[in-house]
């Protein structure tokens, strides 16, 4: 497999604070169509920065550095198939401040190959009920 070849899907996830959500994909050989077995995955929220700021001078204030979450529910089931399924759980909403970013998913292969499988944005509203 010619891991060139291997552009991640775009995914934009609509979250909730009060909801888990699964992603679920399958890395499939883009040359044969066959599924490629994964040794690791993992999933990370990066998180948008502020706008920018200034001081009482006019001065640009750096904004603070980006903040990350990896998502540690990653399901390794279906591994040996290509699949990877990870769950982002409403009980992480409680500690992040942010409610908006970008997020990836990637893949390590039997065969030491690593790919973004899936990517792209997120925004999470505030639920409404608590269950």
């Amino acid at each position: 497999m010619n891991p060139n070849l291997m552009t991640p899907q775009r995914l934009d996830l609509p979250l909730v604070t009060n909801a888990d959500r699964i992603v679920m994909t399958q890395w499939l050989d883009p040359e044969t169509g066959e599924p490629i077995p994964i040794a690791s995955a993992a999933m990370t929220l990066r998180f948008d920065q502020l706008p920018k700021t200034f001081d009482a001078d006019g001065n640009v204030i750096p904004p603070a550095p980006p903040v990350y979450f990896a998502i540690d529910d990653i399901d390794e089931t279906g591994f040996g198939d290509g699949i990877v399924r990870a769950t982002v759980r409403s009980a992480i909403w409680a500690e992040l401040d942010g409610r908006t970013g970008e997020w990836d998913l990637v893949a390590v292969s039997t065969d030491s190959l690593r790919a973004c499988l899936l990517r792209g944005e997120f925004v999470c509203e505030e639920g409404i009920t608590i269950p």
